[in-house]
């Protein structure tokens, strides 16, 4: 499902790779008591917390200790260059490599 987005409410830097996150239309946090009407989880909810992430190819060490949180309602954008860590990221995320080290936590769930 595509949101509108509100426009950039933050902009950082990861490592190697620049990090844009935009809150949904509203642009405001959702009420705590609130619940996101599409996933039915609490709104602002972490969608996913990563602790001290480490991957290593061989000699090369891909994601050295990313710690990143995201709420539920944002939208995030991995930007930067060839190397960063991006493509490895979202390979742990979704579970398709395993991390060297570090925790990943999925709506409050332990990634397995």
């Amino acid at each position: 499902m595509w949101r509108l987005l509100s426009g950039i409410s933050e902009e950082r830097q990861i490592g190697g790779t620049k990090v844009i996150a935009s809150s949904a239309v509203s642009g405001a946090a959702p009420d705590a008591q609130s619940h996101d009407r599409d996933t039915g989880h609490p709104a602002g909810e972490l969608a996913i917390r990563v602790a001290g992430l480490v991957k290593t190819y061989g000699p090369i060490r891909a994601l050295d200790g990313l710690d990143l949180e995201v709420r539920q309602g944002v939208v995030y954008g991995f930007l930067g260059p060839n190397g960063a860590g991006k493509t490895t990221t979202m390979r742990i995320l979704t579970g398709l490599i395993r991390a060297d080290a570090g925790r990943v936590e999925l709506f409050g769930q332990p990634l397995r």
